[in-house]
């Protein structure tokens, strides 16, 4: 049997795990915010302009010009990041979003990859024009921004399931909810 000054300790050190994991989630939720907006400004500027890639049809959807995908998708981006900066929604929700929209340019990517396209992403604008930079080069940025979106809230939504799931086996009851109370 454990002594009250043990339970105490270890309640105390649960507490602090639990406010340094809402802390981490909440800095990926403002992190993604930022990389969201940054992205739908760029993605919404790039299909503003008069560049010939923008004209040409998605190789993914293919009822859908590139600008008319890339204005969608920065419409999303945009609205995406004031959620996660301004509203009063719980975490997990947020976090959700991102995972959600962060799945479907996945699908995307593997979209491309599956019918064998070569050529830039069409999904960045016309970021490497502006910048002079190699498509691949982009093309790899883009990746790894899609997997820290992807993998980060991946992570943070298994880490609230998780705890979520541990609360309600301490009290004894059973849940089938997403999202922790």
């Amino acid at each position: 049997m454990s002594s009250p000054t043990a339970v105490d300790g270890e309640r105390r050190e649960r507490t602090w795990q639990i406010i340094r994991s809402a802390q981490a989630i909440r800095l990926f939720i403002y992190s993604a915010a930022f990389v969201l907006l940054g992205s739908g400004l760029i993605k919404l500027i790039s299909g503003l302009e008069e560049v010939p890639i923008m004209a040409r049809m998605d190789p993914v959807i293919s009822f859908l010009t590139n600008r008319q995908l890339l204005v969608i998708a920065a419409t999303l981006e945009l609205t995406i990041a004031v959620v996660l900066f301004w509203s009063r929604h719980d975490e997990s929700k947020k976090v959700a979003l991102v995972f959600c929209l962060s799945w479907a340019f996945l699908t995307y990517r593997l979209g491309l990859w599956w019918m064998g396209y070569r050529g830039e992403c069409p999904c960045l604008g016309n970021i490497t024009g502006w910048l002079r930079m190699d498509p691949s080069f982009a093309n790899l940025v883009g990746g790894v921004v899609l997997s820290y979106l992807l993998i980060g809230s991946g992570l943070s939504l298994a880490f609230r399931v998780l705890e979520g799931a541990q609360r309600h086996v301490k009290r004894g009851s059973v849940t089938t909810s997403v999202f922790p109370d």
